[in-house]
């Protein structure tokens, strides 16, 4: 499992237990799954997916950039929206 925390710049903080996450990035979409190599990268205009524990729902998360920090199965996105 994995560890999302999303942060904007409004100050909104939303945090989940995920399975997946989809990340719009300079270099392309990539999605993380559990025991991901630790990476930062910054997000562009696009779509965040993330499936939730359970895989019975899908969330879609439009933003204008941002960054994100993968460690750990842990997630945090500090995003524009």
């Amino acid at each position: 499992m994995l560890n999302l925390s999303i942060i904007e710049e409004s100050g909104k903080y939303t945090s989940a237990e995920v399975e997946s996450v989809t990340i719009p990035s300079v270099k392309g979409r990539f999605t993380v799954f559990p025991n991901h190599a630790p990476i930062m990268c910054v997000v562009v205009p696009g779509e965040v997916q993330y499936v939730k524990k359970g895989g019975d729902s899908k969330e879609r998360y439009s933003v204008r950039g941002g960054v994100a920090r993968i460690e750990n199965n842990n997630i945090m996105l500090c995003l524009e929206q």
